[in-house]
C-alpha cells in the first residue's frame, strides 16, 4: 500500500467560531480578532476542536461533539480546518 503525501500550508488554516445561530471564520493568520467577534463570549471557556489531518465527511465525530457543548451552553466552540 502506498501512502500519498499530504501537503498543507498555513494560509490554508482557518478557525469556525460556532454558535447555536452561527459560524464565523478566521483565518490562522487573523486568529487573534476572534475575542473581538460579537459572537465570542468573553465569560465563557473556549473549546478548540482540533481533528486529524486526514479526517473525512461527513465530520460526524465533530457534530456530536460540537452539539454537546452548544446543549450545556458554557463554552465557546472553535473547530479547526485544514
Amino acid at each position: 500500500m502506498k501512502s500519498e503525501k499530504v501537503s498543507q500550508k498555513v494560509t490554508d488554516v482557518e478557525f469556525k467560531l460556532r454558535t447555536n445561530s452561527s459560524s464565523e471564520s478566521f483565518p490562522l493568520t487573523d486568529l487573534a480578532n476572534i475575542v473581538t467577534s460579537s459572537n465570542f463570549d468573553k465569560d465563557k471557556k473556549l473549546v478548540l476542536y482540533i481533528s486529524g489531518w486526514l479526517i473525512g465527511l461527513p465530520r460526524t465525530g465533530q457534530k456530536t461533539v460540537e452539539e454537546a457543548y452548544h446543549i450545556r451552553n458554557d463554552s465557546n466552540f472553535v473547530v479547526s480546518l485544514f
